[in-house]
């Protein structure tokens, strides 16, 4: 696994050209859509970024690989729930995968904890 002096894994600065062409800024190399799927394996997080725009296209790269090199990962992925994320709603959506990726805030937390206490009646 690619790792740091600090433990943490090691993140890939990419940049993408227009041409489909990857290219890696911390070691200074082009790269392969697929290569860059075997170093995510290996432990790598990337950060890509278009190199026209310098916007960040890492969500994009990451479902492109999934699409071409784990597509049976999709599978988990009912069609109602893929049919819901692309009709819902963009605040909606990212609180769904907040939540259910652990990546809730705290005070988000805490509101409905708060909320669930109060809705529970007594059994007397």
């Amino acid at each position: 696994m690619a790792k740091n002096n600090s433990d943490e894994p090691r993140t890939l600065e990419i940049r993408k050209y227009q041409n489909r062409r990857y290219y890696d800024r911390t070691r200074s190399g082009h790269l392969s859509l697929q290569q860059i799927h075997k170093l995510i394996i290996e432990g790598y997080n990337i950060r890509v970024l278009d190199a026209k725009t310098n916007e960040d296209i890492t969500p994009k790269v990451l479902t492109q690989i999934l699409l071409e090199y784990e597509p049976v990962k999709l599978d988990m992925f009912s069609n109602e729930l893929l049919t819901r994320a692309i009709r819902g709603n963009d605040r909606l959506l990212k609180d769904f995968v907040d939540v259910t990726s652990g990546r809730r805030s705290r005070r988000s937390a805490d509101r409905k904890s708060r909320s669930i206490r109060c809705s529970v009646k007594p059994i007397i």
